[in-house]
């Protein structure tokens, strides 16, 4: 080979709006490891998405770092087309999730189709237990859920505070279904349906 052949192979340099990516994407992770091991990334598999204050703060911060370092590309603009898709996604990214913040719709989740009552017993069709460390972090995760329901409580009371809470049918459809969950012998329930299978 000669230098110009191998410098024609090497690998391109990772650009800045591709760090930027890199970094929001692991971040993401990192705040939902539930959906990361939707994902099928197990890394975060010990736990549950934190939903409290703190958690918001951070995210927060984290959003509004992202913009801050896109407002700097914007002086030295990509010229490849993939680049500027991706810090324009970014944007969306950053601009969406404070938007949510910004609504508190954390006050108003109460969801048939994706609240806790429902997410928490789904989430053991994608934990899959193939070793001793899966096994070991479902239990963890499972250990989480007092903390995770006090958070979800407390979110909820702080919107019914201010007034604000979920429609009226919403509502109704989540409380028949915790009734049906009570009513349920445990190991005919989602759980007990999983430790069947393991």
């Amino acid at each position: 080979w000669t230098s110009d052949e191998s410098c024609a192979i090497r690998p391109a340099a990772v650009t800045e709006v591709e760090r930027l990516a890199e970094t929001f994407a692991e971040e993401v992770l990192a705040r939902t490891p539930v959906g990361a091991t939707f994902l099928g990334d197990r890394r975060y598999d010990d736990r549950l998405n934190d939903i409290g204050p703190t958690a918001r703060q951070a995210e927060r911060d984290a959003l509004t770092r992202l913009q801050d370092a896109l407002g700097h590309l914007e002086s030295s603009p990509e010229t490849d087309a993939e680049g500027r898709i991706t810090r324009h996604m970014l944007a969306l990214a950053a601009t969406h999730g404070i938007a949510t913040l910004d609504h508190r719709l954390y006050q108003l989740a109460v969801d048939q189709l994706s609240g806790p009552q429902v997410a928490l017993a789904l989430l053991l069709h994608w934990h899959t237990l193939e070793t001793e460390k899966n096994a070991r972090d479902l239990l963890a995760r499972l250990r989480g859920i007092p903390a995770f329901v006090d958070q979800y409580i407390a979110n909820l009371t702080e919107g019914v505070a201010e007034g604000r809470t979920s429609w009226r049918t919403a509502c109704d459809r989540v409380v028949t279904q915790i009734r049906v969950f009570l009513a349920t012998e445990p190991e005919l329930s989602a759980y007990g349906r999983a430790v069947a299978k393991s």
